[in-house]
């Protein structure tokens, strides 16, 4: 009988922790997606700075003024603050890249927890065959 528990079990084990892996692996792809649009959001944005010079959509084009007990503005010679188009866009693919890797991080533990789980009931699975054939081979 608790061979047939454990078995049932190891494989609800088993299912489960292919759900796991699954579900990492499409997250896995989102964040892959991510990477692909912020490559071409970032080429995008490029291509257009090169042919016309104009770079008002990357950056808002303010510069910080002069900080409380400084006479003049120390950030002259900086860039602008980025608070353009393309910071935006950026800003929202990393905020999604970040609830992805959460999320990944998350189910690892899960994962890793079901894969300790497994090791132990297949452990468990060896010691009660081996008690079973013994009791079988003495009582032949």
């Amino acid at each position: 009988m608790a061979i047939a528990v454990n078995k049932f079990r190891l494989l609800f084990l088993t299912a489960s922790k292919s759900d796991i892996e699954f579900k990492m692996l499409k997250l896995n792809q989102l964040r892959s997606g991510l990477m692909n649009s912020a490559t071409q959001l970032a080429a995008q944005f490029a291509n257009s700075i090169f042919e016309t010079g104009e770079h008002s959509n990357l950056y808002g084009g303010t510069i910080p003024g002069a900080l409380p007990g400084f006479i003049g503005n120390p950030f002259v010679d900086q860039d602008p603050i980025p608070e353009g188009e393309y910071e935006a866009q950026m800003i929202i693919i990393q905020s999604m890249d970040k609830n992805y890797e959460v999320e990944l991080k998350k189910l690892d533990i899960f994962h890793q927890a079901k894969k300790t789980e497994v090791e132990s009931i297949e452990k468990l699975l060896k010691k009660n065959i081996e008690k079973d054939y013994k009791t079988f081979m003495s009582s032949s």
